[in-house]
């Protein structure tokens, strides 16, 4: 993404923000939860800024965040239940899924399960449709209710904490930044590293818990 285009992504979020406030920062991150291609994490980035600079209050952009993020998944998950995996099929051109890369984000959901529901969100593309995948999957509620809140918090809180942080140490963190340059890359890699090998202990002990039959 280019730095235009960030820019004007923010400044289309500013502006809803300032034309609609609280509620259309609720309506379009419960959109984006079950399906509709809309910047409903944008504008929640914007938001936390505007609250950052005075403009709004976090309380209520982080409340709001997470309700629309919990209920738009939930919408999501009924609408794959009762609707099923055609949904996706006929609809899932409008949020630019073709049938190849609907086929492997649903092998990448049956592989890891809850790990999926749980961090589907911090990826664009995905966080569209892993609610109604989920459903599709027949996945039980009770299961996708846990890990949808569990996401949803953990979005929620990574983005209200990095945003404010970065905001407010943003000159400090360059300078560190361009001093430790090689270590930080450094990190980056070994925590990308960490979290390869995590999903594929967690694809292994699925794997044990669900043998193939066609193993046998």
């Amino acid at each position: 993404m280019s730095h235009e285009h960030l820019h004007h992504l923010m400044e289309t979020a500013r502006g809803l923000l300032h034309q609609y406030g609280y509620a259309g920062l609720f309506a379009l991150i419960f959109a984006e939860n079950f399906g509709f291609p809309v910047p409903g994490e944008t504008v929640f980035i914007a938001a936390i800024l505007a609250a950052a600079h005075g403009e709004m209050r976090i309380v209520p952009v982080v409340v709001c965040a997470w309700l629309a993020s919990v209920l738009g998944g939930v919408v999501g998950f009924a609408i794959g239940r009762f609707g099923g995996h055609r949904v996706l099929q006929k609809y899932g051109g409008y949020i630019w899924i073709n049938s190849e890369r609907l086929a492997k984000v649903e092998a990448f959901s049956k592989k890891y399960g809850a790990a999926f529901v749980i961090l589907a969100r911090f990826f664009e593309g995905v966080r569209q449709i892993y609610a109604i995948l989920a459903g599709c999957m027949a996945a039980s509620w009770r299961s996708f209710l846990l890990h949808n809140v569990l996401g949803a918090t953990l979005w929620v809180g990574f983005w209200t904490a990095l945003v404010l942080w970065f905001g407010r140490n943003l000159r400090h963190i360059w300078d560190v930044f361009k001093e430790h340059e090689v270590y930080v890359f450094l990190g980056i890699a070994l925590i990308a590293a960490l979290s390869a090998l995590l999903l594929h202990l967690e694809a292994r002990r699925r794997a044990r818990r669900n043998p193939d039959p066609n193993m046998t």
